[in-house]
């Protein structure tokens, strides 16, 4: 999308119910590339990489500029995801540090000594995630030296809140019994209700502080692309697969990350959210949901769930994000939203019927689109529905803000429209070679099978249903979108 300035690392994506295949996760083929260097010498061997991906169902996405990471495995569900969940789980089985392995849920010795300057060890470590975990800025190095900011935050903390009898703690700095019952407390207490209203304002309010907050060198998330054209010096090649806090996570795949042991989750998520993260926009939302999740049920509830400082949480427990869902603290709580009301009416563009505020939802580009950009990246956009305004519909992506429907789509055309870059032509050569040097007719530009150019949105909108890699698109809205079921989270809040 040429007018955006954080232009969306898009991933293939499928659709949902209907057409049996989910919008909300990834899908593709194409080359396994991560950076210019790593290009195999000969078209052999980039072919030979293709049919490997190929077998696997696995793929390529990259920006339309400079070349970008993987894609993640097909279709959701899919023997092949399967797998790829398997072995992450193994690896988040293996990296269990054998002093921790206790029963599942069994607490370590939770203390709270008194704590102040001078202070080391890690007792102090507990502490500074636990007020990171209350929002802090700028978060606490968490390297257990209770030195002047650790002192100073304390001393923020203390002047904002009371002991148990209602009293203003003392602004002293020492963390005594008064100020770690008040810390218990308040990491206790919910943030937002746990109803659709509150919880959809919360994704809102998340979505608009990905896209508005600062992002610098050390804040923000961060498109891998947006990232290495802003901060060269600060670049890394690893960095195609995804960036978070080493502090609390390490990446056990692409774009997929699980908090380390003994953790705070709670502060963990902020951290994600803060940055420095690199990621896209699938894991980005996928943060969102569960940072709202937490709000709802506590902090406390949700360390205990995820990942504590102080409990031993089994680990295919522990928090994990990443691009979809599947194995993320949101997984079972999500619920599908069905546009369609009672009487069958979907609505059109611009006035769509049933729509959730707070609600994620996905948007088709024209169904033939991929024959034309093989390898593009806006093939759709994952988006929040943001409420109405002076009666307009209005939309936000990461990377696209408050916009309308029609604007979304005319953001489509745009992309539909440019010219094949050096990408597409790359991956219509693998193409051209696995037909013994004849390109199929529909990847033709003069085979008449998908229009060279859009005219407008309503050619997206009435393009016929088109099946690409045995999965068939329809373009525009997608029927399904998907929010926090309010039920279970309130469920899981009276636990």
């Amino acid at each position: 999308m040429s007018d955006r300035l954080n232009t969306t690392t898009k991933k293939r994506q499928n659709s949902d119910s209907i057409f049996n295949v989910n919008p909300f996760q990834p899908l593709g083929f194409g080359v396994q590339v991560k950076s210019a260097e790593s290009v195999p010498a000969s078209k052999a061997e980039l072919w030979e990489n293709y049919q490997q991906a190929k077998q696997l169902n696995q793929g390529t996405n990259r920006s339309s500029t400079p070349i970008q990471a993987k894609l993640s495995i097909g279709q959701p569900g899919d023997k092949y995801e399967q797998e790829a969940d398997s072995v992450a789980d193994q690896i988040i089985a293996m990296s269990d540090p054998a002093h921790l392995q206790r029963a599942p849920g069994t607490a370590a010795v939770a203390t709270h000594p008194t704590l102040k300057q001078g202070s080391i060890g890690e007792n102090v470590k507990k502490l500074q995630q636990h007020l990171n975990a209350q929002g802090l800025e700028p978060p606490l190095k968490i390297d257990g030296v209770f030195g002047e900011k650790t002192q100073a935050a304390v001393v923020v903390f203390q002047e904002s809140h009371q002991d148990d009898q209602g009293n203003n703690l003392s602004p002293n700095g020492t963390v005594d019994k008064k100020t770690w019952g008040a810390i218990d407390r308040e990491a206790a207490t919910p943030k937002i209700e746990a109803t659709d209203e509150a919880m959809g304002q919360h994704v809102i309010e998340g979505m608009d502080a990905n896209n508005n907050n600062p992002h610098e060198s050390d804040r923000g998330v961060h498109y891998a692309f947006n990232y290495k054209a802003s901060f060269t010096k600060l670049w890394k090649e690893d960095y195609w697969d995804g960036y978070a806090d080493p502090t609390y996570f390490d990446r056990i795949a692409h774009m997929d990350w699980v908090l380390k042991p003994q953790k705070s989750a709670s502060a963990a998520i902020q951290s994600w959210l803060r940055g420095l993260t690199i990621a896209e926009c699938n894991s980005a939302i996928v943060a969102i949901e569960i940072d709202t999740l937490r709000n709802s049920i506590s902090d406390a509830k949700f360390d205990k769930h995820f990942g504590s400082t102080d409990q031993v949480i089994p680990n295919n427990e522990l928090l994990r994000i990443k691009s979809g869902k599947s194995g993320t603290p949101v997984d079972k709580l999500i619920t599908q939203i069905d546009t369609v009301d009672e009487k069958g009416n979907a609505g059109t563009e611009g006035k769509r019927s049933n729509l959730k505020v707070g609600g994620w939802y996905y948007f088709y580009n024209h169904p033939q689109y991929l024959l034309k950009h093989p390898e593009g990246v806006f093939q759709g956009e994952n988006a929040i529905f943001m409420g109405e305004e002076a009666g307009q519909q209005l939309w936000s992506g990461m990377g696209v803000t408050k916009c309308t429907e029609l604007k979304m789509l005319e953001q489509m055309v745009n992309a539909y429209n440019a010219d094949r870059d050096a990408h597409d032509l790359e991956f219509l050569e693998l193409i051209r070679l696995a037909n013994k040097g004849t390109l199929p007719p529909e990847y033709d530009l003069a085979g008449g099978v998908f229009p060279e150019k859009l005219s407008g949105p309503d050619e997206i909108l009435s393009a016929p249903e088109y099946e690409i890699d045995n999965v068939k698109r329809k373009g525009g809205m997608h029927r399904y979108g998907k929010m926090l079921d309010a039920a279970s989270v309130q469920n899981l809040k009276d636990e």
